[in-house]
Formats: structure tokens, sequence, C-alpha cells
């Protein structure tokens, strides 16, 4: 079960935390889940001045659509990385996480 960023995987009956494990006195272990960014939507709208909104407007989505690919819940198609790049007047490559392979 994963609850805000927070996965449930048994049962227990105390509360402490290990290595980001917290054990509840309700009976739960859960675990912090760690979210990995694909993305800098969130850092080049701000690097632009523009909001959410602002987007989800000029692209006739929901801003909460924006904004699970803000936060990394979701990722846009790429598709939808070649529109935003236009409308912000950016290279596309400048919305994805840069990749260092050794």
């Amino acid at each position: 079960m994963n609850i805000n960023g927070y996965l449930i995987i048994q049962k227990c009956s105390f509360l402490f935390w290990v290595n980001n494990l917290c054990i509840s006195i309700f009976g739960l272990l859960i675990l912090q889940m760690t979210v990995i960014h694909y993305n800098r939507i969130k850092a080049v709208l701000a690097e632009k001045g523009k909001s959410n909104k602002e987007l989800a407007e000029l692209m006739g989505l929901a801003e909460q659509t924006i904004s699970r690919w803000c936060t990394n819940k979701r990722q846009p198609p790429i598709e939808k990385l070649h529109e935003i790049s236009k409308i912000l007047k950016i290279d596309i490559r400048e919305l994805l996480v840069p990749t260092h392979w050794k």
C-alpha cells in the first residue's frame, strides 16, 4: 500500500526509526519512498518565472497534471515535453535530468 510517498509493508506493534524505517504503534512498518527525478519541469518553470497554472492553461491541461509532472509523480509523454520546450522557448534537453555515465 502506498500512502503519500510512504510504503506500508507489514504489521508491527512498536515505534522507532531505523534507517528511514518507521515502525509505528498502530501496527504498520512504513518505508519512506524515494522519488526519482527524471524531469526538471519545476526548475525550468521557476527559472522562466512561470507557474504550473500558466503552463496548464497554455497547454490546455489540468493544473493537477502539470503538478504531477513537476513533482515527478508522473512523467509527460515526449510529445508534451516537446510542447513545453516550445512554450518556454528552451531546448527540450533542459527539461530532463542529465545522466552521468562512467
